[in-house]
């Protein structure tokens, strides 16, 4: 159990109570807080940095204490930001060809891209929490280097509400899928899901208050491991109950950024799953096209170095890739024999990087999908990255679970906004959505007899299984 970091309360936070988690760079503020004279008591969990953990009500005066300092200027910038996006809230595009604007439903470029920052003012006033609207006339005070540290802490926050909150709207979602699906017998819910569904089985994640990007934007650094190797990894709750509900036909389609291959492994069947970005166990013939499911992670992480060297080795298999500045080439061979003659072209993995394009039949399903679908479930993902999050805003229902805001909040708000761990929100859906009996035999089937299973395909010995043509 944590206790609230403003030290003018400093009580125990209830696990079922409403809190928010932040991490922040607190260089300058070392002193100031081994002396007792900071606001926010930081826990120092790396060089320059510091989390903290708030009630919801405390952070909320955090919050008000900074608008008020900065009066008038917080209005300047939320204007500055709504005149960046557009009116669905989606980032225009400001780096694509001429004209290329990402508008809801539509599909600007199949060329991934992580959406602009927005300036650190305008991310801060996009992080005022959500139950914090009313004023407070007396609270905390921020000074000096604190106020800064705090305004940073602001957006990398996450949220998580109350359990009674996370029960309810749990409750609302089974009931609204229960209600799609006896109205709509194909297409009628699909999730979309990122980095955040699979934190639990060991993988980091990227927009999280200790994720990759947020230790590049804000310099944190923690004492935490790096994660786990992808063949240790294992499906999370969240991604054995999205196997189930498809395999029961109460979801229709899973859209992945996640490149883990979680879903798969889990159960996802391939013509009901579209990963966007690729899949480390996939390795595909730059020659035949054949595709290889491995049982062991295909990447040559090695040749990053030898890229950045600039010096590529007569004979290597390592290429830079004119589009993601990258090699794909893994450094082995197609094994398939055509007209009796191996082919022996040079495979490749099937990651999207910064700058590469998304692979047309796999997007396109994906799409189309999103376009059939009554009821979106955005889980684990901040929904920065383009032309994936585009794909969010087709259904007429959109539902949103993850700790950290997004610009998709407003929309989801019309149904359900939930800021929790989807493990968390998932087993209180399946309560809803299987009878006791039934619940309690899958969560033995899975535990005996999936996992078992898990361990089999992850063997190192284990030969490339040749697997269709995705979506073809």
């Amino acid at each position: 159990m944590h206790v609230c970091a403003l030290r003018s309360c400093g009580k125990a936070i209830d696990e079922a109570a409403a809190q928010v988690a932040t991490t922040a760079n607190i260089r300058g503020l070392t002193a100031a807080l081994k002396a007792g004279k900071t606001a926010v008591n930081w826990k120092v969990v790396g060089r320059n940095t510091g989390d903290a953990y708030f009630h919801r009500a405390c952070f909320d005066a955090l919050q008000a204490s900074l608008r008020r300092r900065r009066g008038n200027r917080s209005t300047a910038a939320l204007e500055t930001k709504r005149a960046k996006r557009g009116n669905d809230g989606v980032q225009a595009n400001t780096d694509g060809p001429a004209g290329s604007v990402m508008e809801s439903g539509l599909r600007r470029s199949s060329r991934l891209r992580r959406a602009p920052a927005t300036t650190a003012e305008a991310k801060s006033t996009a992080a005022l929490s959500p139950l914090s609207r009313e004023s407070f006339d007396e609270g905390p005070q921020l000074t000096g280097r604190e106020r800064a540290v705090f305004e940073e802490a602001m957006s990398t926050a996450e949220y998580t509400d109350s359990l009674e909150d996370i029960k309810a709207k749990a409750a609302a979602v089974a009931s609204l899928i229960k209600d799609i699906n006896a109205a709509h017998s194909d297409g009628g819910v699909c999730f979309f899901t990122g980095a955040g569904i699979s934190t639990n089985a060991g993988i980091g994640d990227y927009r999280g208050r200790k994720g990759k990007w947020t230790e590049e934007d804000t310099g944190v650094t923690t004492d935490e491991d790096g994660g786990i190797d992808y063949e240790a990894l294992r499906p999370t709750f969240t991604h054995e109950a999205i196997a189930k509900m498809v395999g029961d036909n109460t979801a229709a389609f899973v859209i992945t950024q996640n490149c883990d291959c979680l879903h798969g492994l889990s159960g996802v069947p391939a013509d009901k799953l579209a990963e966007l970005h690729g899949n480390v166990f996939v390795e595909v013939c730059s020659r035949c096209r054949t595709r290889y499911m491995c049982s062991q992670y295909v990447l040559d992480d090695e040749s990053e170095a030898v890229v950045e060297s600039g010096k590529i080795p007569k004979g290597s298999h390592v290429e830079v890739c004119p589009t993601c500045g990258l090699n794909h080439f893994t450094g082995r061979y197609c094994s398939r024999t055509i007209q009796g003659k191996r082919c022996n072209g040079k495979l490749k993995d099937t990651i999207i990087n910064f700058g590469d394009d998304l692979e047309e039949p796999i997007l396109t399903a994906a799409e189309r999908a999103a376009a059939k679908c009554k009821l979106m479930i955005s889980l684990g993902s901040s929904m920065t990255v383009t032309p994936a999050n585009s794909l969010v805003d087709t259904a007429p229902k959109l539902v949103v679970v993850n700790r950290q805001l997004t610009d998709y909040d407003k929309k989801a708000k019309r149904t359900a906004r939930v800021f929790a761990d989807t493990d968390t929100f998932m087993r209180l859906l399946m309560e809803h959505l299987l009878p006791d009996k039934e619940l309690e035999r899958w969560d033995e089937f899975v535990e005996k007899t999936k996992r078992r299973s898990y361990d089999a395909a992850r063997q190192p010995d284990a030969k490339p299984i040749v697997i269709p043509q995705p979506h073809a």
